[in-house]
């Protein structure tokens, strides 16, 4: 598997889990699954292998229902940012993107257009088009989230998300020698 297609299924991980709550028969994949897709020595991921295990051993769905419903609107760029819909709108039809999942600032539709461009090859115009994205929306809006999740979070669940995706921004940063802000 290409690097690309790689991050590419991570993102729509992410989006996924972060759109709505997670249905029963997710819930019950997930539980049946060895540990995150991702080992690493990183300390995110050290930290969000620790969550994402007590989430595997001891969390009901109920318990990320109710987490969900609690930090739901951070899953939306408009909760740090006032104009992050219109921003975003104005972006998408720039691009012809066609947001999918629920709002169209949701951290959910960003993550699909990352998936979306990395998951084929990236010529010299997408990663330009994909660095920009990065720069101006994504990781201003993602790195908070990750950490809000880190710290607000009731579930380990979502607890280890918010430490995978910092993970996933970094990786992003270094992978498109983005400068850290």
């Amino acid at each position: 598997m290409r690097l690309g297609e790689f991050y590419s299924v991570l993102a729509m991980i992410f989006a996924k889990n972060f759109n709505d709550t997670l249905t029963n028969e997710d819930f019950e994949k997930i539980k049946k699954s060895k540990g995150w897709v991702v080992k690493n020595e990183s300390e995110n991921n050290k930290n969000g292998a620790k969550f994402y295990d007590d989430f595997l051993q001891n969390e009901i769905l109920a318990e990320l229902r109710t987490d969900f419903r609690a930090i739901k609107e951070r899953f939306r760029a408009g909760f740090y940012f006032q104009s992050a819909s219109d921003d975003l709108q104005k972006f998408y039809k720039s691009i012809n993107f066609n947001p999918k999942m629920g709002e169209v600032d949701s951290i959910s539709n960003q993550l699909l257009l990352i998936a979306t461009i990395l998951k084929n090859e990236l010529d010299e115009t997408h990663q330009k088009l994909l660095v920009s994205f990065l720069t101006g929306f994504f990781l201003p809006y993602a790195v908070p989230l990750s950490l809000d999740l880190m710290q607000i979070s009731k579930s380990s669940f979502y607890k280890s998300m918010g430490y995978f995706l910092a993970e996933f921004c970094q990786n992003l940063q270094e992978i498109f020698k983005i400068k850290k802000g």
